[in-house]
């Protein structure tokens, strides 16, 4: 769904921002609650939209769905969370909604909106980095960083660099014992 600002702001404005949200807690069929998260994440791109969202519950639905719904709507409802996970107070919601396992449960099957909110997440909470590494992703990063795709390995190896900076010791000998370090150097040397 390719939506202009004007549109996306009164599609948002005309009060279908909650049948959507409810769409994605129904137990309607899998493509209405996928087109759903696909409309959250065209609306999500603008600001005004995104608060709009998470006012109407939008992160609780988004996040839920990704814990429990089928491959598709888990990779559809992250896309979401990505363009939602820009803003601090989100990231704040979607961690406390025990979105961080799930995520790292999405990126580990190889599902790049999730390595997107969880780059996010990384980036811009640097207290966040012992819940991601409790919650394997460590292992899942460093994996992906060396078979994923390119743009996986880009974005795995980003988010192991950021997380990487404020882990405490043990996580750091985790990163070493699992190939993490030299991941980490190939990707630096490739940039320079």
């Amino acid at each position: 769904m390719s939506l202009n600002s004007e549109t996306r702001a009164n599609f948002a404005a005309s009060g279908a921002l909650p049948v959507l949200v409810s769409s994605l807690l129904s137990s309607g069929n899998s493509h209405e609650r996928e087109a759903a998260a696909g409309a959250l994440w065209a609306l999500a791109s603008d600001l005004e939209n995104g608060v709009a969202i998470a006012d109407v519950g939008g992160l609780y639905a988004l996040v839920d769905l990704v814990q429990r719904g089928n491959v598709n709507e888990r990779q559809v409802a992250a896309g979401a969370l990505w363009a939602l996970s820009g803003s601090t107070e989100h990231q704040a919601v979607i961690a406390a909604l025990g979105g961080i396992r799930a995520l790292v449960s999405l990126a580990s099957d190889r599902k790049e909106n999730a390595l997107g909110v969880l780059w996010n997440l990384a980036y811009n909470h640097l207290g966040r980095q012992d819940e991601l590494a409790a919650c394997g992703a460590i292992d899942s990063l460093v994996d992906l960083s060396r078979t994923g795709t390119f743009k996986q390995k880009e974005m795995a190896t980003g988010v192991l660099g950021f997380i990487s900076r404020f882990l405490s010791a043990q996580d750091k000998e985790d990163i070493a014992a699992n190939g993490g370090v030299e991941t980490l150097l190939i990707r630096v040397d490739s940039d320079s």
